[in-house]
């Protein structure tokens, strides 16, 4: 009988009362929320060629790299990526005095 009255007393609590912590807050959060990783914003890099590279939209890379590997391919070269990437900061480096 005794059990009974235990296990009759369980069943009117919350599970996490039973566990002895208290039950998850529901409703508002706090007014001070710290910004999820994903809503942060990058903060800007500060090495210009770093910002160049940033900068660059896709479609004129791919328009570049295209037409570097053409050239490289007419003058009997095969160019590597890493190439069309020195080729491109020594570019900028030369169209901007640095």
């Amino acid at each position: 009988m005794a059990v009974q009255r235990v296990s009759a007393g369980l069943e009117d609590t919350h599970p996490a009362e039973r566990l002895g912590s208290r039950p998850a807050k529901v409703g508002g959060g706090s007014a001070a929320a710290t910004p999820r990783p994903e809503m942060r914003q990058p903060a800007p890099p500060e090495d210009p060629l770093v910002q160049f590279n940033v900068n660059i939209h896709q479609s004129v890379k791919v328009r570049f790299e295209k037409a570097v590997l053409k050239a490289g391919y007419e003058m009997g070269e095969k160019i590597t990526k890493g190439a069309l990437v020195e080729m491109a900061l020594l570019r900028y480096l030369d169209e901007n005095d640095l």
